[in-house]
């Protein structure tokens, strides 16, 4: 009888334990993601803004050095020298126009998807609240990116090296718009099918792939294509990357596993 007490005793102290065990563990665990999300915030956000810096100040070098009238119908360029040695190697290539132009378009297949994704949380949930956190920082990466579009479409920094078969006039071309497009839209799209395939491992690794594919072939298409100056290019990657890490920055304030 009082073996059996005993026993009992000893499995109750040992189950407190381990309940006890469980919730440190968990504490911790919750206080270890909390810590990494903090300092990934502050990583990310200290990347965005050295990424803001090199991008504004690469925009005033091009602005004000090396400017002479090398562009059609005599339009100024910065970093004149730099810029025509590139596009007299390439030239205008009516074919990785065309390839960039119309891979571009599928660049809008994952703003579809997330633009669904988000709608049916909405609609099954009832509330704004019930979309995932992600999907409206994602939202404000897409607000962020047309507003940079507008702005430079007002303050011309460089009109295009050519006038296009399609077009009968200069056109803006500083950023790239094409490069900005496919480096923000589908990296961010590898960011989010990160956070929601975490556990689908090969569909998460699949689409990834396809997307840093599909990403790197517009921006070198767009770079061969001689449609834009080679700082048009260089600018549309740094201030891609400058979005891109604000949002991770973003992401990382609100999700602590990614």
């Amino acid at each position: 009888m009082f073996y059996l007490i005993s026993l009992c005793y000893n499995r109750l102290v040992t189950g407190i334990k381990n309940i006890e065990r469980d919730k440190y563990v968990e504490s911790y665990a919750y206080l270890s993601n909390e810590e990494n999300s903090m300092r990934n915030e502050k990583s990310y956000g200290l990347l965005a803004g050295v990424f803001l810096i090199l991008s504004i100040i690469f925009t005033i070098i091009v602005c004000n050095v090396d400017v002479a009238a090398i562009g059609p119908e005599e339009s100024s360029v910065g970093l004149s020298t730099i810029n025509k040695y590139f596009h007299d190697l390439t030239g205008l290539n009516m074919i990785f126009y065309s390839l960039s132009k119309y891979l571009g378009y599928l660049v809008f297949l994952p703003v579809l998807y997330f633009g669904l994704f988000g709608f049916l949380q909405l609609v099954t949930g009832k509330k704004l609240s019930a979309v995932d956190i992600n999907i409206w920082c994602l939202l404000g990466l897409y607000i962020v990116f047309a507003l940079i579009y507008v702005f430079f479409e007002k303050v011309i920094i460089n009109y295009r090296p050519e006038i296009l078969p399609d077009e009968t006039a200069l056109e803006a071309s500083f950023p790239s718009t094409h490069t900005m497009l496919a480096i923000v839209i589908l990296g961010s799209a590898i960011i989010e099918w990160g956070i929601i395939f975490k556990r689908r491992i090969k569909t998460k690794k699949y689409l990834q792939i396809l997307a840093s594919l599909l990403m790197v072939l517009i921006v070198v298409f767009r770079l061969l294509s001689g449609a834009h100056w080679l700082s048009d290019i260089f600018a549309g990657i740094l201030y891609s990357v400058t979005i891109l890490m604000a949002f991770k920055a973003l992401l990382s304030r609100y999700i602590f596993e990614q």
